[in-house]
């Protein structure tokens, strides 16, 4: 028994040293996605000056984390009054300041962009080998430990990690803080003990500050406390006084979130005319007035009231052709199904189809499958469509899932057959794809190279490609061109050697194009739809050749 365990601590320890090369090797080799640049500075100055007023629409923790490192390095930044000073109004969306604040700290002051942007994602790698560490755990105490190892692996192997797992974005911190809640959550129903309880209410409070997202953690707690009484026909008295204890949690958790915002209490002002139009509204609400002098941070309220207004109102995203501001509601199921690998896919379906001939544990699946459901149904409202991405939270509750059927497919030798084929298939995906995991789409959708006819935006293209560029122009030589590339400001263009000069049709100096798909299948590129490819540098960078 005791060896047992050995050689699995050895076998886990190996899958998670190998992400980790994975991730510090792309890491270096990507270039910095667009929302990165705004994301550190961010939490960089949180840290240097305790004040929380640039990028409210995500909360404070990941940044903060990200930013460590930059500490200890000896950066140029700019004076407050040209960004930090015009951020202070509340009732202002600073995100321009934040993005510019960024693009000098990287660019135009001076300092190893290369370098600083390493240094921020080297905790986020740290922080995807924990979430995957939580999976492993969750997923042995739920299966045993041949689901957890199996779980292990379809996250380790999932192209949708690899492109996010080494980015300084809050996608991955929400999947931790969502799943472990969950999961402390299932603990404490089973075993309603007040030290589960603070634990629960503990990571729910540090869910809440990783990314907004996880507010869908205080319905989905309710909704999987009636399941888990109905289920366990609890009698009503005792689902009241778990109830009870679950609003205890809650503020155990709001005591947390205001920790995360240093315990300031600053007035938030009420109404007025604001850019920001959700937060007015709930500024200006009579009961909101109640509690805005001592219990609501008031960057919180607006980071909330940003990400509200940003589902609500929309945002420009492309679908399988065609384009809208206000969604499609299959949007998600969609490119769930189009990003995920086709092993993984599989395992889940399985997983539904076993649990049926498995009433031990089918309680459990159920209780975790509703609660990454629950996530996905909120996802499905919002209109702001994109990336898959914003269902990472979702998806490794699926992850948790497909561990459910290593007992069974195990137990037979064709069983361990189609185990080792699905995840020798992920294996054989990941070399084809190496090092475009970004881009990757699956061979139901017609893989990598036709997935911008898919959807585009960070489920493709995200400004990731443009040491590659500056590479193959160099590489070929390449004269007379023109670049299009949205992502990366002409700062970052200009920083790594590239010349900023944009199309013009009637330029007839022009002889290459050089575009991101996501442009392409802008209607101001509409024309090039049509055209054929002449290279392509990347999967989601292409080349058009304009004349001879």
């Amino acid at each position: 028994m005791k060896n047992k365990k050995i050689l699995i601590v050895i076998f886990v320890s190996l899958i998670l040293i190998t992400q980790f090369i994975f991730g510090l090797y792309l890491a270096r080799s990507d270039s910095q996605t667009t929302d990165e640049g705004i994301h550190i500075s961010a939490g960089y100055t949180y840290l240097k000056k305790n004040d929380f007023r640039f990028n409210p629409e995500h909360p404070p923790l990941v940044k903060m984390l990200a930013s460590v490192p930059l500490l200890f390095a000896k950066l140029n930044t700019p004076p407050d009054a040209i960004y930090f000073d015009k951020a202070k109004d509340f009732f202002y969306d600073s995100w321009p300041e934040a993005r510019s604040y960024g693009e000098d700290l990287l660019y135009n002051l001076g300092n190893n962009a290369e370098r600083l942007l390493l240094l921020a994602r080297l905790p986020m790698i740290i922080l995807t080998l924990i979430l995957g560490l939580v999976i492993f755990f969750v997923s042995s105490k739920l299966w045993g430990t041949n689901g957890g190892i199996l779980s292990l692996l379809l996250y380790v192997l999932e192209p949708i990690i690899l492109a996010n797992g080494h980015l300084v974005t809050t996608d991955i911190g929400a999947s931790l803080g969502y799943l472990l809640s969950i999961y402390l959550l299932w603990k404490f129903l089973l075993r309603p003990k007040w030290s589960n309880l603070i634990l629960f209410g503990l990571v729910l409070g540090i869910a809440e500050l990783m990314k907004f997202t996880a507010i869908i953690l205080y319905p989905a707690s309710i909704i999987l406390l009636i399941y888990f009484a109905i289920s366990k026909r609890e009698k009503f008295k005792k689902f009241l006084k778990k109830f009870g204890q679950i609003i205890i949690a809650f503020l155990i958790a709001w005591v947390v979130i205001w920790a995360g915002y240093s315990f300031k209490i600053a007035q938030v002002p009420v109404g007025g005319n604001s850019k920001v139009p959700i937060v007015a509204t709930i500024t200006s609400n009579k009961y909101f007035k109640f509690f805005k002098p001592v219990l609501i941070p008031r960057d919180y309220v607006k980071g909330l009231g940003l990400i509200v207004g940003h589902t609500r109102y929309g945002h420009d995203s492309f679908l399988l052709g065609e384009q809208s501001k206000a969604g499609w509601w299959y949007y998600f199921p969609v490119l769930f199904s189009a990003k995920m690998t086709i092993s993984t896919l599989v395992l889940f379906l399985l997983s539904i189809i076993f649990i049926f001939f498995d009433k031990k544990n089918r309680q459990k699946y159920t209780f975790f499958l509703l609660g990454g459901l629950i996530f996905l149904a909120f996802a499905m409202t919002s209109k702001a469509n994109i990336g898959v991405r914003h269902i990472l939270p979702f998806i490794v509750v699926v992850m948790v899932l497909c561990g459910s059927t290593a007992k069974i497919l195990s137990k037979k030798f064709i069983g361990r057959v189609v185990l080792f084929l699905l995840v020798a298939f992920m294996i054989f995906e990941n070399v084809m794809v190496f090092p475009y995991f970004i881009s990757y789409y699956n061979q139901l959708y017609g893989g990598t190279d036709n997935g911008y006819k898919v959807a585009t935006d960070s489920n493709y293209d995200w400004g990731q490609d443009i040491k590659r560029i500056k590479e193959y122009v160099s590489r070929v030589n390449l004269q007379d061109y023109a670049i299009e590339y949205s992502w990366d400001s002409d700062a970052a263009l200009k920083y790594f050697g590239l010349p900023i000069k944009k199309y013009n049709p009637s330029d007839k100096s022009i002889k290459y194009l050089i575009i991101n798909a996501t442009s392409v299948n802008d209607p101001a590129f509409k024309s090039f739809q049509t055209k054929p490819i002449y290279a392509r540098i990347t999967p989601s960078v292409f080349i058009y050749k304009l004349s001879d």
